[in-house]
């Protein structure tokens, strides 16, 4: 028996990138489906394993996964401690904040207004975004990141369009962000998406003097 494997590459304001999986085995059957909000590509594989897929060179498919999975708040630390020092040198006392707030996050999560997707890749946490929807009207759109062995294949659109379409289904009038200047690819995602950049704050919290730098992005109702 096969086994499906999806990966989603479009949502209604997106291009569909077909060359994601160029040259596919005659075992692998490529096939679309649609629903008023994605298309997604499914992959059908006929009896290959997982460890077929790495000596064959053959691209593991990525899955969007809602909710909480075991290791996700660490994985989420390390992404976010090894992307920001690398790129910027925070250290310590950015990764305590961080922690300290996706714990009071998960502490309190509420799946009515709370949302949070990992993007999984053979068991492994490749990337992951969270809405905080504490606030009635304000969603914060929060810890946005892909592993950067992965930037590039659409996974940050694909996290992008799940979380802005569960504001828009909970009914949020707004969603904000920060972020900190010198991401001009995050920062072109997010203008893609209707976001604006509306305020620029200096911030040397975190070891380095940084523009941190606010974005909103105003919803329009979900037409029923």
């Amino acid at each position: 028996m096969g086994v499906d494997w999806w990966f989603w590459i479009m949502t209604d304001s997106a291009p569909i990138q077909p060359d994601l999986y160029l040259f596919p085995p005659p075992e692998i059957v490529l096939t679309f489906l649609s629903t008023p909000r994605y298309q997604c590509l499914t992959l059908h594989y006929s009896a290959i394993s997982m460890q077929d897929f790495k000596h064959r060179d053959i691209p593991v498919p990525i899955q969007i996964h809602r909710g909480y999975v075991p290791g996700a708040i660490g994985r989420l630390l390390d992404l976010h401690g090894r992307y920001y020092s690398d790129r910027f040198g925070w250290g310590v006392q950015f990764e305590v904040e961080i922690a300290a707030e996706l714990a009071a996050f998960f502490k309190h999560f509420n799946p009515d207004h709370d949302g949070f997707w990992v993007a999984m890749m053979d068991k492994q946490m490749v990337g992951g975004i969270a809405i905080d929807g504490s606030n009635a009207q304000k969603a914060r759109l929060r810890w946005f990141i892909v592993d950067p062995n992965y930037h590039g294949q659409g996974l940050g659109r694909s996290l992008m369009q799940v979380a802005i379409d569960f504001c828009q289904s909970v009914g949020f009038d707004e969603i904000y962000l920060w972020t900190a200047a010198g991401l001009p690819a995050a920062h072109h995602l997010y203008r893609q998406f209707g976001f604006s950049l509306v305020e620029t704050v200096i911030d040397d919290r975190w070891g380095g003097q940084n523009n941190h730098q606010k974005f909103i992005c105003a919803l329009s109702p979900v037409q029923g």
